[in-house]
């Protein structure tokens, strides 16, 4: 999901951490109340796939079938 996103916006990740761990906890538990308003540099059809993807329970992240169902990104792949 990290890497769509970056794909989408130029090389910049949704939160910068720069080598930072402390930055990157804290990148990690805002995660938990993810803000779905950041992820709209990416194009619509790709948003609730991206959302899964980053989402914390592995359950509701999409597998590798139904990842590359999503036409959008194939064009970017």
């Amino acid at each position: 999901g990290m890497l769509i996103y970056a794909l989408y916006s130029h090389g910049k990740t949704l939160n910068e951490c720069h080598d930072n761990y402390s930055l990157f906890i804290k990148m990690c538990d805002d995660l938990k109340a993810f803000n779905t308003t950041k992820l709209s540099v990416l194009p619509v059809e790709v948003r609730d796939h991206v959302k899964m993807l980053l989402s914390l329970k592995p359950e509701l992240r999409p597998d590798s079938g139904q990842f590359a169902k999503v036409n959008k990104i194939k064009y970017i792949c």
